[in-house]
């Protein structure tokens, strides 16, 4: 049987015990000191740590997920088109390299623009507009 180590406030142990209910796969939900224990099992102690029924732990939600999907094929949770299975294993790679591309520094104000178009707010930069 398989065992879902997590904990309540943990957004990926409860996409993971989701999961495991849509496509009524039997197991055991374990949160706590039960879950502390399993973190010891995996390489990088994070959880939700997944015990398979042949012992293995493994601790990756997004490819365990996966995993569930090719061995399990009971009630399939969506994603059939190439496309959209390239755009949910890319994506959320990319999504930490966003401020970057943005600019980190948005939401504030150089001493050369004026806030809203109004006057600068540094004596020493001229105004953006005669009044």
């Amino acid at each position: 049987m398989y065992v879902i180590n997590g904990a309540m406030a943990s957004p990926y142990s409860m996409k993971m015990r989701a999961l495991f209910r849509y496509r009524r796969i039997a197991h055991i939900w374990n949160h706590g000191a039960a879950a502390q224990a399993a973190q010891s099992e995996v390489k990088a102690p994070v959880i939700p740590v997944i015990q398979y029924p042949d012992g293995s732990f493994h601790n990756d939600s997004t490819p365990v997920a996966s995993k569930m999907a090719r061995l399990r094929s009971l009630r399939p949770s969506g994603r059939r088109s190439p496309l959209l299975v390239a755009i949910s294993t890319t994506v959320p790679r990319f999504v930490i390299f966003l401020p970057v591309a943005l600019g980190s520094n948005h939401g504030t104000y150089s001493a050369e623009v004026a806030p809203l178009g109004g006057a600068a707010t540094d004596p020493n930069v001229a105004p953006l507009r005669k009044e």
